[in-house]
């Protein structure tokens, strides 16, 4: 038999209150997760912006040193360009060679029965003369007159005495033809020299000749001081 609550509705007992703690429990955790998921935005939100701010950072960074190497680099094609002067200099000086005083030389130590006729000097620091030999120095070739092959000779031992000299080499010494009524028909041939011979040497100077110091001495001979 089913039983019956014969006790009034207020003096009934409650049933029990499961089914309300349980929806504030879900409620209670809904919420925490909701919290959750704006601390998880509100934290990536600030690393993001604490990375943005490190980019910006690093590309103001890079921007200023690209401005240093580009101010650098300036530099750097200023001093390659006076390092080239400078060697295109150095080359120019030790290369020189002092023709004025060749000259001079040349009058001191030819005999008075010869004399040149033509002269072509070569500097060491041309490029035709780098390239066939690279380590000769400056040389003359000369053209002139003088009786006989005697006195070719003694033009040739006088032009070794010359200053800075390291050797002389004769090119050709050539007779006069002297015709029936003895006057020298082959002079124009022969340069103009008559009865002498015309000859042809070339003078070569050592390299040091080419390098020595603009302040040497030149002999009082010369035209130099004491």
């Amino acid at each position: 038999m089913r039983p019956v609550n014969l006790l009034p509705e207020a003096d009934r007992p409650r049933a029990g209150g499961g089914g309300g703690r349980n929806q504030a429990y879900v409620v209670i955790g809904g919420l925490a997760v909701a919290l959750l998921a704006v601390l998880g935005l509100v934290l990536a939100g600030n690393s993001v912006n604490a990375k943005t701010t490190e980019l910006s950072e690093v590309q103001a960074e890079t921007q200023g040193l690209q401005q240093q190497v580009a101010a650098l680099s300036s530099f750097k094609r200023f001093a390659d360009i006076k390092q080239t002067r400078l060697t295109s200099v150095s080359t120019l000086a030790a290369g020189r060679f002092d023709w004025e005083r060749l000259m001079r030389e040349l009058a001191r130590v030819l005999p008075e029965d010869a004399w040149i006729s033509s002269l072509d000097a070569t500097s060491a620091t041309d490029a035709e003369t780098a390239a066939k030999n690279p380590g000769a120095g400056p040389s003359a070739k000369i053209t002139g007159c003088a009786p006989g092959h005697k006195g070719v000779a003694t033009v040739l031992v006088r032009l070794r005495t010359m200053s800075g000299v390291d050797d002389v080499v004769l090119e050709s010494s050539s007779e006069a033809i002297v015709a029936d009524a003895g006057a020298a028909t082959g002079a124009a041939a022969q340069g103009d020299c008559g009865k002498d011979n015309t000859f042809s040497a070339t003078i070569a100077f050592g390299p040091t000749a080419a390098g020595a110091p603009s302040d040497s001495k030149v002999p009082a001979s010369l035209g130099g001081g004491k």
